[in-house]
């Protein structure tokens, strides 16, 4: 029997709910591949939400974009506002923004699949979550067989939210939001930016106040 999802932001939320939970109820060790999109931090909101513990939950994040340190600052802030440790990876060749195409998620799956393979198989994970979304024509539940004989369940349960659901449930949860995805995600209001931008302001402070006690340690040893 095919199972028919509702079209209600709230209905599509509950569905989700279950889904995380059912999952999360079966063997381990599961993954979260965490982009650092708007919808990839809503599903780790979600699934915080459905968890006991943060270690119920491997997050993984693998560097793709390469000269957006704001990103990898976001990552740190996500890591102590929700608790999660963020294990890191590095993608096999690093791209510049302005290459991504369409849906962020989707693009960052895709082009990270062979890194995310890998730690499949190196930690035994039975399932992977995603925030893959606005791809109805994907199946939520997919099991995909790897090299080696070895099979994973890959799990999207964003896979009918719109880019337009995401936003106003970022919003409502008042949820950060890394500004390098503000062309993919349409935000009407500035307020959501404020904090990201005096965020970024305060990091690049303080990066110039490094460099400025890096420079003075240098001269004083004689290097400069």
């Amino acid at each position: 029997m095919k199972l028919i999802w509702t079209k209600s932001l709230e209905n599509k939320i509950k569905e989700t709910l279950r889904l995380i939970n059912w999952i999360l109820s079966k063997e381990g060790p599961h993954a979260f591949l965490f982009s650092g999109s708007p919808a990839s931090t809503f599903l780790l909101y979600m699934i915080r939400e459905m968890i006991l513990n943060e270690n119920s939950v491997l997050v993984f994040h693998v560097d793709l974009i390469k000269n957006q340190l704001s990103l990898y600052q976001y990552l740190e802030k996500i890591v102590k506002l929700f608790g999660f440790d963020i294990l890191r990876e590095r993608n096999e060749y690093l791209i510049d923004y302005i290459e991504t195409k369409g849906n962020w998620d989707e693009f960052y799956y895709c082009h990270t699949q062979k890194v995310m393979h890998n730690i499949a198989v190196r930690f035994k994970l039975k399932s992977l979550l995603l925030a893959d979304h606005g791809v109805s024509k994907k199946e939520k539940c997919k099991e995909i067989s790897l090299f080696t004989g070895f099979n994973l369940l890959e799990i999207r349960p964003l896979n009918d939210f719109k880019i337009e659901d995401v936003t106003k449930l970022i919003k409502i949860n008042n949820l950060p939001f890394c500004p390098i995805f503000r062309k993919n995600f349409k935000i009407d209001s500035k307020d959501l930016f404020e904090e990201e931008e005096k965020f970024i302001r305060v990091w690049n402070t303080d990066l110039e106040t490094e460099k400025k006690e890096i420079v003075s340690k240098l001269k004083n040893l004689g290097y400069l």
